[in-house]
């Protein structure tokens, strides 16, 4: 059973933790979004679950869920009109002969993306290719040594990979991210990334709320 951070008649915010996917198809293979239903069912409660953000399987962090479709899709709007606010950190690393970053350092990443449904991958693509999509983050630096750096992020876009495709693509993959050209780390299914701070407005008592949790790879 995920950790619960904050319930009431409306809303859930959830602690996921790596490893455990928000949805799959597989009976056989545990899910958050069904364990929810089950809890809830369990109370005597309506079982809707409605996912306002969603997380990578191996991906650790925040996850909001709508408990009646109205507040769900009132959370939804607010991540599309960019009213809510979502932080990540990763950490990075890099071959040998490439710009070790340092704290303190800040950058952006501006891409074009284009998804793979078949191979559940994404990559970065020449502007005007089709299908794809414009893919912009910030970050800044908090740690570092010579073989790895822990990076906070700020989405401006929400894309599928986005921050796993986007580093590596610049030559700063994700520790323990073999899909998208990790070398380093003894992660075996999860990697060093992890959605740390969620904020919105609530959709019926109108009040800001912030939840912030620490990552799951800082204790692996």
């Amino acid at each position: 059973m995920p950790e619960i951070l904050y319930e009431d008649k409306y809303i859930y915010v959830i602690k996921k933790p790596a490893g455990l996917p928000v949805q799959t198809a597989s009976l056989m293979t545990k899910d958050l979004v069904s364990e929810m239903k089950n809890y809830r069912a369990s109370k005597g409660e309506d079982p809707y679950i409605g996912l306002v953000n969603r997380l990578d399987q191996p991906v650790s962090g925040v996850l909001v869920l709508g408990k009646d479709k109205k507040t769900t899709d009132s959370l939804s709007a607010q991540i599309r009109e960019k009213t809510a606010g979502k932080e990540y950190l990763a950490k990075v690393t890099w071959k040998e002969g490439k710009s070790q970053l340092k704290p303190g350092d800040t950058g952006e990443l501006k891409d074009f993306l284009l998804k793979d449904g078949k191979t559940n991958t994404s990559k970065v693509v020449k502007e005007g290719t089709k299908g794809a999509k414009a893919a912009r983050l910030t970050y800044k630096v908090l740690e570092a040594d010579e073989t790895s750096a822990l990076v906070r992020v700020f989405l401006d876009t929400g894309r599928h990979h986005q921050i796993r495709v986007q580093f590596s693509n610049a030559g700063y993959p994700l520790v323990g991210d073999k899909k998208y050209g990790c070398e380093a780390g003894n992660m075996e299914k999860n990697i060093c990334l992890a959605c740390v701070m969620f904020s919105f407005t609530h959709p019926v008592t109108k009040k800001e709320m912030k939840f912030e949790v620490e990552p799951d790879f800082l204790y692996t």
